[in-house]
């Protein structure tokens, strides 16, 4: 448990070093919320990612529909698998949305979501 944690909180140190590579427009002078969703979509998981999606979908729209200037990013924390195509074990999904690791459209964010 202590590795999935120091794992999810390593990927979040990685997106947020790694500066944005989008910009959220600032609103009425407000300053745009960075929220990262880091899912854990290992196996013990399988019977609650249908929630885990539904609920994070809500909770975006919510912001949306209050005009709460956000922009996403989303981390998938995975069972390891060997990449043969790296020679290396990866459980990290750091997700591309729109071409980049960062979106402020809902629309966008959903659509990634769903595909977990």
């Amino acid at each position: 448990m202590k590795r999935k944690l120091f794992v999810m909180l390593l990927c979040v140190a990685m997106l947020l070093a790694c500066g944005h590579v989008f910009a959220a427009p600032v609103i009425d002078g407000k300053t745009p919320a960075d929220i990262i969703f880091v899912i854990d979509t290992t196996g013990s998981m399988s019977p609650y990612i249908r929630s885990v999606r539904e609920n994070l979908t809500a909770f975006a729209e919510y912001l949306g529909e209050n005009n709460i200037n956000a922009h996403y990013a989303v981390v998938e924390y995975k069972d390891v698998a060997y990449t043969s195509y790296s020679n290396e074990l990866n459980s990290v999904k750091e997700h591309s949305l729109g071409g980049t690791r960062w979106t402020s459209d809902v629309e966008t964010l959903k659509n990634d979501l769903g595909r977990i």
